[in-house]
């Protein structure tokens, strides 16, 4: 419309006569209702936590009039596009409605990802990798399967994992005793809670140029891993582990010490004191799906090299995500061969700190 690209600023609530308007919104119907809207979709809503204070249904149900009047006029569509999630949320809720013999105004689709992407078939190679490491998982998230509430399945796919290893190996990755001049390294740890190891990840953080877009992309190389493993008696000394870990950050100058959610605040003062740029993160669940979400973006690209062991790869192997009635949950199955996830939550944790750290100081569009 001429009128609108005449318009300077933004045009997200403009009203002019034969225009069409498209408006992205967050999760929060407050500042999204009133308007009139003749299509509305929702992406992911499987997803959307049914126990948070605004709620997948609250949400959807805040919105639906806004379509309502078109509905005498044989317009008005609402769209969901989710993989499918917890059969205790709203989107399963909808599903289920949709197949009852009233139902005459509900439609929906069960469609693998091979039957709506043709450049995704079964063949593809990493399809096939996927469903090789976990057959469930993979049919939940490719094959549009509903899963079982309470149901495990491999977060990342076994070949990611594997590649991230392998091009640690290639490219000479091993752990640094001393940091390399002009770089920048970020720390995340993650401190013992009922007995569990304890554990400190140093990454280094190397920018370059994508050859094929052009832009600017961090990488992120593993520099050290340090666990501690409490004793079955005395569990683990504090005092001494913090004298380390202080002797591990003036060694590295790291640009920023994450450390978990923790009764730790003895530890952060007297990290404090000695002048570390040291914060708290609030490692509640959607925090760890955003750590993770990272990692696995970066393993994608090609932008995690890792160097060789066993406790981590085995870890980043077996970690679990199982849907609940809030969303997902990630973490290790404690029934399972690898009943621990302290070295990937540390890694996970400080490669979004360098990550986060990044992309905070592009130029926002």
């Amino acid at each position: 419309n001429r009128h609108l690209r005449k318009k300077e600023g933004g045009i997200g609530n403009l009203a002019i006569e034969g225009s069409v308007v498209l408006r992205c919104g967050h999760s929060n119907p407050r500042s999204l209702r009133g308007g009139a809207v003749i299509c509305l979709m929702f992406d992911e809503l499987a997803f959307y936590d049914e126990g948070a204070k605004v709620s997948g249904k609250t949400f959807y149900q805040a919105l639906q009039p806004s379509v309502a009047q078109f509905a005498n006029k044989n317009g008005g569509v609402i769209v969901e596009i989710s993989s499918p999630g917890p059969k205790t949320g709203y989107f399963y809720e909808l599903y289920e409605l949709s197949l009852a013999p009233e139902s005459k105004h509900r439609m929906s689709l069960r469609m693998p990802t091979w039957k709506f992407n043709p450049d995704y078939t079964e063949e593809n190679p990493m399809l096939r990798d996927a469903k090789l490491s976990d057959p469930a998982s993979y049919m939940v998230e490719y094959g549009a399967d509903w899963p079982a509430t309470g149901q495990y399945g491999r977060y990342f796919p076994e070949e990611l994992v594997r590649r991230a290893f392998e091009l640690g190996m290639h490219n000479g990755v091993v752990p640094e005793e001393y940091p390399r001049v002009g770089c920048e390294y970020y720390i995340h740890v993650d401190p013992a809670v009922k007995g569990a190891n304890f554990v400190c990840a140093v990454v280094r953080k190397q920018v370059y140029r994508d050859q094929a877009t052009g832009i600017l992309t961090p990488r992120i190389i593993l520099a050290d891993l340090k666990v501690w493993i409490p004793d079955k008696d005395i569990g683990l000394d504090i005092i001494k582990i913090n004298e380390e870990l202080l002797a591990l950050f003036r060694r590295f100058n790291p640009v920023t010490v994450s450390y978990d959610q923790y009764p730790s605040d003895a530890s952060l003062s007297y990290f404090k004191r000695n002048r570390v740029n040291v914060i708290k993160t609030t490692f509640n669940r959607n925090f760890k799906e955003r750590i993770f979400q990272n990692l696995k973006d970066l393993m994608s690209r090609n932008d995690l090299w890792l160097f060789d062991h066993f406790l981590l790869q085995s870890e980043l192997t077996e970690l679990r995500f199982r849907f609940t009635p809030r969303g997902r949950s990630i973490g290790a199955d404690p029934r399972g061969d690898v009943p621990t996830d302290d070295t990937a939550d540390a890694l996970a944790g400080a490669a979004f700190m360098a990550c986060t750290n990044y992309y905070r100081g592009l130029p926002q569009l």
